[in-house]
């Protein structure tokens, strides 16, 4: 897991270098899910549902890693917003996506 949190680092200092927008955001979460599902696919011995939670909990440290701030927002409130928005992403957001990302994957035969 350790790797694949640091070449997501490395892809988030990448596309921060020209200033962070919605389409590096966009990038960034795309790039992150199409990174780690397949990594995700070598654990034979773990269930479906166990290899999108390590996809999650991945991208929430990888967030907390980078942990890009949010101006004007003091601590200690800046930490509990964020734990609250990163929540409800991965919750609302990426893991639909995760399921629409591996059925299309498997439809086209790039997943077992």
């Amino acid at each position: 897991m350790d790797e694949k949190i640091q070449e997501l680092v490395d892809l988030y200092k990448e596309l921060e270098k020209d200033g962070w927008e919605f389409e590096e955001l966009v990038k960034f979460c795309s790039e992150c899910i199409l990174i780690l599902i397949p990594q995700a696919q070598d654990f034979m011995d773990m269930a479906g549902s166990d290899k999108k939670q390590w996809v999650l909990d991945t991208i929430r440290t990888t967030y907390f890693l980078i942990n890009p701030d949010i101006k004007g927002v003091p601590e200690p409130f800046e930490t509990m917003l964020e734990k609250f928005t990163i929540d409800i992403v991965l919750s609302k957001i990426v893991s639909p996506l995760i399921d629409t990302v591996v059925k299309f994957m498997k439809d086209k035969g790039l997943l077992e």
